[in-house]
């Protein structure tokens, strides 16, 4: 019963304190937030009158004083800067003598002398530097206004000076649009040495300074740029939530501070709804407490323990036993598929082999009947290697502009309101080798990517063009390139972050919000295609990300081509080639199709056999490696084979993906010929092989090169 009386005004407690916290940090929220609107407001009026003062000093460079004062050109110079920028009253110049010698506002400009002001004896006595003057009310207006001066110089002296006189209620009509209607908030721009330029709602009386025990100059005088505070007004004595920040280059803070009332009103509200909430909860509960007997709630409450636990774990082990089976399923797929793919080769390569000499109809629809089973066969093993995560991306020709515009519902949704999408899209772009849903996979990560890089939203740009690189650098050939660019304008990156950006696992996010792999995954998409990813970022200034994609031609076709059909495969010029594979049907029927299209072949059945082999004969212009071999593995092989012979040409050929135990080959232009192939596919794979030799001419036995290389 005690609990029962407790629980509730705890709850009570704490969730009016929540509340509490809750509203204040909304109104600081508000305060920062209304606080940089402001500055980045005056930040341009005052980078506009900065202009405005260095464009006089150019119009009137050339003219003395006497030339100055009487020139009406000068007189329409100001008036027209005047017409342009609602935010002046006037432009005007003074001479070095203190006298008001030209001004927007008339025309002669009657004796002025305004030797006394302010802003003259400052730059009288050697400022050299923007001068922003205490307000001062209008005679003909009647409202006040400050100006903001600065030294005409001659051959590095004093030679008069140009201001422009800026209007306070061009000040108050943007802070009350920002701020709202006056009574609940202040938002000021003060001078560092705590003079009020502007203030909304304005005062009755002369414009006044800021205290300096007050908590804005104090945290001003500190050196900080900004800050947030509540403390209790100087001015009239309001306890406000305020904000300020510096304005970059200029003595200048602005000020916006909400009253604590404005907060403690609304909660209140919500502490007089928590309390009659209470009082209803606590009214229920002991009268529920004296219905329950203790046993039957003891009883209870134990028996959802257990049920709580029996399901908890019974989710766990169930997670578990899904984990292992998917990663033994994984695992026995991948090594299925290496078995499948082996005897494929052999029977697609046999069938094919033997349709060329078959020219009876019926035995002719039964071998073409076989061969599309065996090629049935071949997608299976390729869907199992897919799952297993050991298959290559299959790709097309694709109209890279064509996939990014299908994406225009989703990536609105996926980026939120606050990331503006812009799309810089080339015309005639080249189709670009690409699988279309690897390509939106990748630009939804980049574009996720951007959007936490942009917490308070910004831009993003994705844009494509047509590049060619002259030079292969970078693990990039020399050709033609379609570039997709992703940029956004937020946080960027440092260099050390750019350099790891790509690792595997790597991420400055919070380890509830990332992985760090989607930048690898999108690098080992474009690596895959014979492309590339570039990342141009810094700290503060935005990041781009490009890929290169290689150009395609008009068409790729992902089925395989038939040998069979009666079109003639291409021969390279005739060469001695050794095949090296541990499955003895593979090797057979790989020997047939190469012999078919004149080669010459000598078999090894391992590693180590041929290694014997090229030691008793070493004239072969090809070495075709079986990748996965027990002993002395492909690329162990191709390893002893390099250290002894630097440029034997080598292909590989594997029915089981590892792309990082390929990789470094592939990087050192090692090509790499898929289990099932046909012949047409083995020719193509030979001539890409052989074609660094560039015909007869170029062929040097191996060992020739071993010979070449000692020497």
């Amino acid at each position: 019963m005690l609990v029962a009386a407790l629980l509730p005004l705890l709850l009570f407690v704490g969730i009016s304190w929540f509340d509490y916290r809750l509203e204040l940090d909304r109104t600081r929220e508000h305060a920062t937030a209304t606080a940089d609107a402001l500055a980045e407001h005056a930040q341009k009026v005052v980078e506009t009158a900065d202009l405005v003062l260095a464009r006089i000093l150019d119009h009137v460079q050339a003219l003395n004083w006497a030339t100055i004062g009487t020139s009406e050109d000068v007189h329409q110079f100001l008036l027209a800067l005047k017409h342009e920028l609602p935010q002046l009253e006037s432009a005007f110049l003074v001479s070095p003598e203190g006298i008001n010698v030209a001004s927007s506002r008339v025309f002669p400009i009657p004796h002025i002398d305004v030797s006394s002001r302010e802003y003259f004896i400052h730059a009288l006595e050697g400022g050299r530097s923007t001068f922003f003057s205490e307000p001062f009310k209008g005679q003909i207006a009647g409202t006040y206004a400050f100006t903001i001066t600065r030294p005409r110089l001659t051959n590095g002296r004093f030679d008069g000076l140009v201001g422009v006189t800026i209007s306070s209620p061009y000040f108050e009509a943007f802070y009350r649009a920002v701020a709202g209607q006056p009574g609940n908030s202040t938002a000021a721009l003060i001078r560092d040495d705590g003079v009020l330029l502007v203030r909304f709602p304005s005062l009755i009386d002369q414009p006044v300074r800021v205290a300096p025990q007050s908590r804005l100059l104090q945290a001003a005088s500190s050196g900080a740029r900004s800050g947030i505070y509540t403390a209790r007004s100087t001015v009239d004595g309001h306890t406000r939530t305020a904000a300020f920040r510096r304005l970059i280059g200029a003595p200048l803070l602005v000020g916006y501070g909400v009253d604590n009332s404005v907060y403690l009103q609304e909660w209140y509200l919500h502490l007089a709804l928590f309390a009659l909430l209470t009082a209803l909860s606590s009214a229920a509960i002991l009268y529920a407490g004296h219905l329950m007997l203790r046993s039957t709630a003891r009883e209870s409450a134990q028996a959802r323990n257990l049920i709580d636990e029996i399901t908890r774990r019974q989710k766990a082990e169930a997670a578990l036993q899904q984990s292992q089976k998917m990663e033994a399923l994984g695992r026995l797929t991948g090594g299925v598929a290496h078995d499948f793919n082996n005897l494929l080769a052999a029977i697609l390569g046999s069938l094919e082999l033997l349709a060329r000499h078959v020219s009876e109809p019926r035995p002719a629809r039964l071998l073409a009947t076989a061969r599309k089973a065996a090629e049935r066969g071949a997608q299976i093993t390729a869907q199992m290697l897919a799952f297993s995560r050991h298959q290559e991306i299959q790709v097309r020709a694709v109209d890279v502009n064509e996939i990014i515009r299908s994406m225009g519902d989703l990536l609105p949704r996926a980026l939120g309101p606050a990331v503006r999408i812009r799309y810089n899209l080339a015309d005639e772009l080249w189709p670009a080798t690409a699988d279309p849903a690897q390509l939106e996979v990748a630009l939804l990560n980049l574009a996720v990517n951007a959007r936490d890089a942009m917490p308070l939203g910004g831009d993003l740009t994705i844009a494509t063009d047509r590049t060619t690189v002259a030079e292969s650098a970078d693990g990039i050939a020399s050709g033609e390139y379609v570039r997709v660019s992703v940029s956004d304008t937020g946080e960027g990156m440092s260099e050390e972050v750019r350099q790891r950006a790509f690792e595997p696992f790597f991420t400055t996010k919070e380890p509830t919000k990332g992985t760090g792999l989607g930048l690898s995954m999108v690098f080992g998409f474009a690596s895959s295609l014979g492309g590339s990813v570039n990342i141009e970022s810094a700290a503060g200034r935005g990041t781009t990300i490009s890929i290169l994609l290689p150009r395609a031609s008009a068409t790729i076709s992902l089925a395989p081509v038939s040998a069979a059909d009666g079109t003639p495969v291409a021969i390279v010029r005739a060469a001695r080639i050794l095949v090296v594979d541990d499955d003895e049907t593979v090797r057979m029927t790989t020997r047939a199709m190469l012999e078919e299209l004149g080669h010459q072949v000598a078999e090894a059945d391992g590693g180590r056999a041929a290694l014997r082999l090229l030691n008793a004969d070493r004239q072969f212009r090809l070495i075709l490696v079986d990748y996965a071999m027990p002993e002395l593995s492909g690329s162990d092989l191709a390893k002893e084979v390099r250290s002894r012979w630097p440029d034997a040409p080598l292909l590989f050929v594997t029915g089981y993906v590892e792309n990082e135990g390929l990789r470094d080959w592939t990087d050192q232009g090692v090509p790499t010929l898929r289990k099932p192939f046909t012949q047409r596919e083995l020719a193509s794979a030979v001539a890409d092989a052989l074609a660094p030799e560039e015909g007869p001419s170029r062929v040097i036995p191996l060992h020739e090169r071993r010979q070449a290389s000692a020497s």
